[in-house]
């Protein structure tokens, strides 16, 4: 079914590689799938013979989202791996044509076991989905890989707590990290707890006045927590000039006992943030003395996950190292997973699930469909458009309508035939009927 590559092991399987794909197509079941229909095919595929390949599948519900889920994946990600190449292939309806296709290349028929052991692990752990752990983009999806690689291997951090402790060969900044542990935890893959050790960074008051000549906004229009911070400097400067940021917020909280804990929170960041970043817009206000910053927030894999996530870091670890039996047993994955209507269904709809547009345009795709068989004739774009502003009060461009008709009859769901012209009817017009 899948042939193999010409090169090594090593050749094919290294770090670098490995983390590509993982950033644009091991994030989404729907991407794993596309590449081993593709490969599976052993012969260019168009769209529509793509989207025939992977529906082969489906049962009497279909799967949600194939009609434009493949060409997609292509598209945008398989395709900026090198693991497919675009060519033409030959079809034959409604008539003899060229039209343009995809095929695999040597980088996808590599990609095909790594795959198979991504979607044999989604398989597995059916409560959790690629998309939800590494993201969308590329930048976030190998930042969280790391992150996770470091947890997994480390599960009980009490030694060095520290988020910057976390992924330090990592080509992000501090802010990439906080954001991809924050996506984690909201995922429900991390807890994050702040540990109560005194901040030793020290800080002095130059200017606790708020100087309006040099500032923009009017003291009255600034954020709820700078008006805060600014009320408190003046406070606290009448008492000493030099604060830790633990002496500084302790003050604040016998200053304002009801003041609002969000505003609080954020004040302490904005001054936390002011003390290791040059560029802060409280320059001149306060400057950084010394002592030390701790940044005391310990990040852990919550314990129910813990062994999934390992077990998923251990699968892409293998492939990076080469493991000859991990490639093998992912290859064997592909096979089984890709001749398995439950499997493909299954893994279709569970990555399907967590795309908002791929579910808005589904939804739109079959609105369309719908009308088209009541009209229990031809229908054109115009006739469409009109029926959908009728049942939902919204207005449409007949372009729009016009290119999702043609999508659904490149992907086979619609057929379409052009009206002959006449004196009355000079601009090709096509009727449309349900598949």
């Amino acid at each position: 079914m899948y042939e193999q590559s010409n090169q090594t092991y090593e050749q094919l399987y290294n770090p670098e590689e490995v983390l590509k794909w993982l950033a644009y197509v091991g994030n989404d079941e729907k991407k794993l799938l596309t590449l081993l229909t593709i490969a599976g095919a052993g012969e260019p595929l168009g769209r529509t013979g793509l989207y025939k390949s992977l529906s082969s599948h489906a049962g009497p519900e279909g799967i949600p989202g194939v009609e434009s889920g493949p060409i997609f994946a292509c598209h945008k990600s398989i395709a900026k791996t090198g693991g497919i190449n675009f060519t033409q292939t030959e079809i034959h309806r409604p008539w003899p044509q060229i039209v343009p296709a995809v095929e695999i290349t040597e980088v996808g028929k590599a990609m095909v076991p790594f795959a198979g052991a991504l979607l044999k692990w989604s398989l597995d752990h059916p409560e959790l989905q690629l998309r939800s752990i590494f993201g969308d983009n590329s930048q976030s999806d190998l930042i969280r890989y790391q992150v996770l690689y470091d947890l997994a291997l480390t599960p009980d951090r009490t030694e060095d707590p520290s988020i910057n402790s976390l992924a330090p060969h990592a080509k992000s900044s501090k802010s990439s990290r906080w954001s991809a542990i924050d996506r984690l935890k909201q995922a429900g893959i991390l807890d994050k707890e702040s540990i109560l050790d005194d901040n030793k960074s020290i800080f002095t008051i130059v200017q606790p006045e708020y100087l309006r000549k040099e500032r923009k906004r009017p003291f009255e229009k600034l954020l709820p927590e700078t008006q805060l911070l600014f009320n408190s400097f003046k406070a606290a400067y009448n008492i000493k000039g030099e604060w830790t940021i633990e002496g500084f917020f302790r003050l604040i909280a016998e200053l304002y006992p009801n003041a609002d804990k969000q505003t609080v929170y954020q004040a302490r960041q904005r001054l936390t943030h002011a003390l290791v970043d040059s560029s802060h817009n409280l320059r001149g206000v306060v400057e950084y003395s010394g002592g030390k910053y701790l940044d005391n927030t310990r990040v852990t894999i919550k314990p129910e996950k813990l062994e999934a996530i390992t077990e998923l870091v251990d699968i892409i670890d293998a492939f990076c190292s080469a493991d000859k039996e991990a490639i093998e047993q992912g290859e064997q994955s592909a096979r089984q997973i890709i001749s398995s209507t439950e499997a493909v269904v299954t893994l279709y709809s569970k990555a399907y699930a967590r795309s908002t547009k791929a579910n808005r345009d589904s939804i739109f795709d079959k609105r369309l469909v719908e009308i088209i068989r009541n009209t229990g004739s031809m229908a054109t774009a115009k006739t469409v458009r009109d029926a959908y502003i009728q049942e939902t009060g919204r207005n449409i461009s007949l372009k729009t309508i016009n290119e999702r008709l043609k999508g659904l009859s490149d992907y086979g769901i619609l057929s379409a035939q052009p009206q002959p012209r006449s004196a009355f009817n000079r601009q090709p017009v096509k009727n449309f009927t349900s598949s």
